[in-house]
């Protein structure tokens, strides 16, 4: 006997003959189970003194909800008496990467946006990258496919398995040649795109959503022991070519007396103007002992790192390129200026006025703070 489903939001009322039941006010039916199963082939112990059942299923051929360790983004138990059926309504935003490495500005950009609709990340390299709330897995894009209406795509060329919206994301600059490269052979699967930059979002004639911040980033949690007798300078990048380690080294060995570098990577060179900071975890607390911020990039589509010193108002050197010239234009310095232009300036940002620094912080929050989140998520399918 076909039995009615009442929606206890509107009252609407559906046959219900145990499929897939949503309202079409959203509202999610309480006894959810998968769509393609069928009927049950085997009972297993699944270790919570209920039972778990394996069934026929309509795509898999037969599943715990699929059966897949690889992939199963939703954390599907078929338990009779443990399952969260929440886990079976899809969800609405996934990520696609080319890799997610530690301590990247793809970690922060994945951490600033995830919230409880996000699905998965799949990975074409090995994710090294954990603890961000969601599952990050290498080469589970059927998953991601299945599980996901919106997915933003980093770096990854190859078409990805059809079902979702996929927008591809510039996070570069127009001096970003492999950004470049890598975004317009995905712009030829791809329907919609985003840069977080601008002007490159003007020139490809793409959406512009700026990078969200997460504050709590900024605040120290536990400061570093240094010699408090010195003024600092903190770089805190990738040691990677376009963000020019050795011109920052070099900076270091210039800078008056009284004064180091942070460097945020390995020791190179003995230096009593270099303190090596290895890989920071935690920016905040760096940052909660520096004095200015200086990048030396050659390329940077929006620069989280700067981001993060701006917000807890620490003044900004830095090349042409990033937000440091949005907010601090007068401490930009050309790549190929001497040496001693970039101390003049580092000395400069050091007598910044304070509640000035504070201001621009502001500026910036007010634009990269919890309504530019939202903005990510109002991506629709191009009509």
């Amino acid at each position: 006997m076909t039995q009615l489903w009442t929606c206890p939001k509107c009252n609407r009322s559906y046959p219900h003959t145990g499929g897939n039941i949503r309202c079409i006010c959203k509202e999610k039916v309480n006894n959810f189970v998968c769509r393609y199963r069928k009927s049950p082939i085997q009972n297993v112990d699944c270790g919570c003194n209920g039972t778990a059942v394996i069934y026929q299923c309509e795509k898999y051929n037969q599943c715990s909800i699929r059966k897949i360790p690889k992939g199963n983004f939703c954390n599907v138990k078929i338990c009779l008496d443990c399952d969260d059926r929440e886990h079976f309504q899809p969800k609405r935003i996934g990520f696609a990467l080319v890799g997610a490495n530690k301590v990247g500005g793809v970690e922060t950009w994945l951490k600033s946006l995830i919230d409880d609709d996000v699905s998965g990340v799949s990975t074409v390299d090995e994710p090294s990258i954990d603890d961000i709330g969601v599952p990050v897995i290498r080469d589970a894009f059927d998953e991601l496919a299945d599980n996901s209406e919106i997915v933003f795509v980093w770096g990854v060329t190859r078409p990805l398995p059809q079902g979702p919206l996929y927008v591809a994301v510039h996070h570069g600059d127009l001096n970003s040649s492999w950004a470049n490269s890598v975004f317009r052979a995905q712009s030829k699967w791809c329907k919609a795109g985003v840069a977080i930059n601008p002007e490159v979002a003007k020139h490809y004639g793409v959406l512009w959503r700026p990078n969200p911040i997460d504050p709590l980033r900024c605040l120290a949690k536990n400061l570093p022991t240094i010699d408090r007798n010195y003024k600092y300078v903190l770089w805190n990048h990738r040691v990677a070519s376009e963000k020019r380690p050795d011109l920052a080294l070099q900076i270091a060995e210039a800078l008056p007396d009284g004064w180091k570098l942070i460097f945020s990577g390995e020791p190179r060179n003995e230096s009593p103007k270099v303190l090596y900071a290895g890989q920071i975890q935690n920016p905040g607390d760096w940052i909660g002992v520096s004095h200015v911020f200086l990048s030396t990039s050659d390329q940077e589509g929006f620069g989280y790192s700067m981001a993060e010193a701006i917000t807890a108002g620490v003044p900004v050197v830095s090349s042409p390129f990033g937000i440091g010239q949005d907010y601090y234009p007068e401490f930009v310095c050309g790549l190929h200026a001497p040496i001693e232009k970039w101390v003049e300036k580092i000395v400069q940002a050091y007598k910044f006025p304070f509640d000035e620094a504070i201001h621009r912080a502001e500026k910036l929050i007010r634009l990269h703070g919890i309504e530019c989140k939202k903005l990510w998520r109002e991506i629709k399918k191009p009509s």
